[in-house]
């Protein structure tokens, strides 16, 4: 626990709140869609307050990508305070980093917010592409073949 926050992977008791957190953001979510990608496999984690209450999400996976490599995608990463965003932030992004060296990735993204990222998980073409998101390159090499 750090700053009065835990981070911990999504458990099936969070799964409702963790809809409504989003649904903050992105009203349009339905639970089936939400319940369809919790099902799939991708690594969720949320900080919550000491209190129980989810004050962060991310959910995230390892894909091929034609130009970054071996990536850790990062669709939705959520930040709900008006108070302690910057801790919340850092605690995910410290995160999503740990895993992607983990996993041994070359570079990982964090998607441009978009109340229809949730319906482009599955379109290749959309996640080939390089024009959405921040990329922050875990390895000097690919940077420098980008530059050539």
């Amino acid at each position: 626990m750090k700053d009065g926050y835990a981070l911990n992977p999504l458990r099936g008791v969070q799964v409702d709140q963790a809809l409504a957190f989003i649904r903050v953001f992105g009203p349009e979510f339905s639970a089936e869609r939400w319940q369809a990608i919790v099902g799939r496999g991708y690594t969720t984690m949320v900080v919550s307050d000491g209190a129980g209450y989810i004050r962060g999400l991310t959910f995230s996976s390892v894909r091929m990508h034609p130009i970054a490599q071996k990536l850790l995608d990062v669709p939705i990463l959520i930040v709900g305070s008006v108070t302690d965003e910057k801790a919340i932030a850092e605690l995910l992004f410290l995160e999503i980093k740990r895993r992607a060296i983990v996993q041994r990735c070359d570079s990982l993204r964090i998607w441009t917010w978009s109340s229809d990222a949730l319906d482009r998980l599955d379109d290749l073409s959309y996640c080939d592409r390089w024009d959405h998101g921040v990329m922050h390159f875990l390895k000097p090499a690919l940077v420098q073949s980008l530059d050539d």
